[in-house]
């Protein structure tokens, strides 16, 4: 495990998943050699719990304007992640397939951004965006499915912090969130 690797696992991971605890069942299934790894998506602490609860080291696929988000981006790229758009994922196509292809774990939430957007943590699973599938099968890799179950019920939401919009560029992603 890398350094910078490590540095966004134990110190920015845990700052998204503060006071959390969580139970890993059969990690040792997810193959070594590059996978996709299909998992559910909720919160805006997916990441960091996954991150946290796997044994091994996992970049990536985000939505774009995580790659313009000055912390966010350097963790992304620490984490040998990719910035991509769910609408149109070619032009990341030959970078995707070489991760998986050089033994990269990657994480995919197939829902994309649509839970930010709604804001509605009882909803059930929104629909997957496929372009998942075609990486795994450009690459030649195993698609994992996963899933994140919540033990707490009561989810609040917050306000984005007008801060952090700025910081970040006021993505239009971000103009609609709560």
């Amino acid at each position: 495990m890398s350094l910078s690797y490590s540095f966004a696992k134990h110190v920015f991971a845990r700052s998204l998943t503060p006071g959390l605890q969580f139970e890993t069942k059969n990690a040792d299934r997810i193959p070594s050699g590059g996978a996709v790894l299909v998992c559910n998506h909720s919160s805006d602490a997916d990441p960091g719990i996954l991150m946290r609860a796997l044994p091994m080291p996992v970049g990536f696929l985000a939505a774009p304007f995580m790659g313009k988000l000055p912390v966010f981006r350097t963790v992304l790229r620490w984490a040998g992640s990719v910035a991509i758009e769910a609408k149109d994922p070619k032009p990341w196509r030959d970078q995707v397939r070489d991760l998986l292809r050089n033994g990269k774990n990657l994480v995919v939430f197939p829902e994309g951004q649509d839970w930010l957007k709604a804001q509605d943590f009882d909803a059930g699973l929104a629909e997957f965006h496929p372009g998942f599938a075609a990486f795994a099968h450009d690459a030649r890799v195993p698609v994992v499915p996963m899933v994140i179950e919540r033990v707490e019920v009561e989810i609040v939401p917050f306000e984005t912090s007008p801060i952090f919009r700025r910081l970040s560029g006021n993505p239009s992603e971000l103009e609609t969130t709560k």
